[in-house]
């Protein structure tokens, strides 16, 4: 043992730490602030003096206090270089007993507390999910109370509410169906006078898939090529067509398909039913607009942007003049014809054509071809019209688009197929098919190899070719019901033409096909204006009956 001083300082010592240690509170997990200095003298009284504290034997065990407890491990300073702060650690860790292991020392004065992590619930974390019973039951609350007496107001805000139901769930368009929303809104229709009620009507019926009757005898069908710039020719022979029918030609046609510059012309003509002549004016101010670019910017962008022109000012143009309104939305004006602008989608195994549709199909029926009737107007027309090399391609969710004109440059066989879903009874009355021109050169090369860039524009003109589908329409379907007009041009114009030279020789070129073809275009007037019979009238009244009275049927 050490002297008699040094171990009565050193009991002493331990005795405080001791006392101390008793004092302490377990839940507070830090000592205070006078804990170091007091392990600091206990190191110093140890380890200052030569001598070593051994454990008792095991047999006086029992007969010890905790004041005589001695240290484990022999310590032996001159073997062991260690700083002060580990040697009070070590001493600490010897008395301190066994319920204070975890506690957490805190020697620094600057050193921040850790936050406590609290278990917190699940249910709390969890993100809110709507399940399909609860828009079940929505969607039938919305649809039947439709049929109970309402003023105009609330009418109109239970039209209001299930079309942006719809919108958000689409697929409860089948339970809005089956609860009787058609037949509440036909009533409503009925009944209302208000302009307000009638637009949110016409929506709801066409997001439940409602398809009115044709306008005329049979189904009128009218698609546009696609062809850039040549747009300028589709509206030349509308223009014509228009002038011998004396009607606009969105009384003209039920159905209105269009691809890249058609699905322009689709909407100006189906949608905004601006006058040709406007139409005509509109087109060559945004030509010489976007199509107007340096060559070294133009190749810069199409190096850097995969684009020759400005895509961002080709978007903004968009918005402006075709509108930022959902394409579902168009169907609130009446005598609205039912529209389809292709494109084609690119993210896939194989690429593919995707429609942008005003309607939506009635329930239980299927369409060949992906699409969808939410996205705004500009949307449907810049995928539509997203020429690869001259625009960036379009992104919408997680679908990459190009322009429709890559696969389906002609879109009549896709027009069919979608008119033959909404009207599957009705005949067809009239199939007009308009190009943007054509120039077919009879000379052929004599050259044993040709350049890369003339197989590349074989290449492309075989794949965007249109009278590939108009050769197959015409076999297909009788002379009298089926009309195409692409007028021969002397000369090639590319997509982005702007010389005004070359378009006035374009356009000399299709008036003089329009004069030829005089006798053609009255027999597609006279194929339009063809009007419904009685016969088809009382079709049409009987049909209607049995969708506002289930029990009329029974009845009759």
């Amino acid at each position: 043992m050490a002297s008699g001083g040094s171990s009565v300082t050193y009991l002493r010592l331990l005795s405080q730490l001791r006392d101390y240690v008793s004092r302490a509170t377990p839940t507070s997990f830090i000592f205070q602030k006078d804990l170091p200095d007091l392990v600091k003298k206990i190191s110093d009284s140890v380890y200052t003096s030569k001598e070593t504290i051994e454990h008792p034997k095991e047999e006086k065990k029992e007969k010890q206090t905790p004041q005589s407890i001695a240290v484990s491990n022999t310590v032996d300073v001159g073997a062991e270089k260690i700083s002060d702060l580990q040697k009070a650690m070590k001493t600490v860790n010897a008395y301190i007993p066994l319920y204070f292991s975890q506690v957490r020392l805190n020697f620094s004065k600057n050193e921040q507390q850790k936050p406590i992590e609290k278990n917190i619930p699940k249910w709390k974390t969890r993100k809110a999910t709507i399940t399909k019973p609860s828009i079940d039951a929505r969607t039938r609350y919305l649809t039947k109370i439709l049929g109970k007496q309402l003023t105009e107001g609330g009418c109109l805000k239970k039209l209001q509410d299930l079309c942006s139901h719809l919108k958000h769930h689409p697929q409860a368009k089948g339970v809005a169906v089956k609860s009787g929303g058609i037949r509440h809104i036909l009533k409503i229709l009925e009944q209302t006078s208000s302009a307000n009620v009638e637009c949110e009507a016409r929506e709801a019926l066409a997001l439940l898939g409602y398809t009115q009757p044709v306008k005329a005898h049979g189904i009128r069908l009218l698609t546009i090529d696609g062809g850039g710039v040549r747009g300028l020719v589709a509206l030349e022979v509308l223009k014509k067509l228009e002038e011998e029918a004396g009607q606009p030609i969105h009384e003209l046609f039920d159905y209105i398909c269009g691809v890249s510059t058609g699905a322009i012309l689709t909407v100006l003509v189906g949608v905004h039913r601006m006058p040709l002549d406007e139409c005509e004016k509109l087109y060559k101010n945004l030509s010489a607009q976007i199509f107007t670019q340096t060559t070294i910017r133009g190749a810069t962008s199409l190096f850097m942007k995969n684009s020759y022109y400005d895509s961002d000012c080709w978007t903004q143009i968009l918005k402006e003049n075709m509108g930022e309104t959902n394409i579902i939305e168009t169907s609130r004006k009446s005598n609205t014809p039912k529209i389809c602008l292709v494109a084609t989608r690119a993210n896939t195994n194989k690429i593919q054509p995707y429609l942008f549709r005003n309607y939506n199909l009635p329930y239980r029926v299927t369409s060949h071809y992906q699409g969808t009737s939410l996205p705004c107007l500009w949307e449907a027309v810049r995928a539509s019209a997203a020429a690869p090399g001259y625009f960036s391609e379009f992104t919408i969710g997680d679908m990459i688009l190009l322009d429709g004109g890559l696969l389906v440059n002609n879109p009549t066989a896709i027009a069919l197929h979608e008119t033959k879903q909404l009207w599957p009874d009705a005949e067809l009355q009239c199939v007009l098919s308009v190009g943007t021109g054509r120039h077919e050169p009879i000379a052929t090369t004599s050259e044993a190899s040709i350049g890369w860039a003339t197989r590349i524009r074989t290449i492309l003109n075989s794949a965007t070719d249109t009278e590939g589908v108009h050769t197959t329409m015409h076999d297909l379907l009788p002379g009298s019901m089926y009309f195409r007009f692409n007028p021969y041009l002397s000369d090639e114009i590319a997509l982005d033409e702007i010389d005004e030279d070359r378009l006035a020789m374009m356009m000399e070129d299709t008036s003089l096909y329009l004069r030829k073809n005089e006798l053609k275009i009255q027999e597609a007037v006279q194929a339009l204006t063809q009007g419904k019979s009685p016969l088809d009238r009382a079709k049409d009244w009987y049909q209607y009956q049995r969708q506002v009275w289930p029990s009329f049927s029974s009845l009759v």
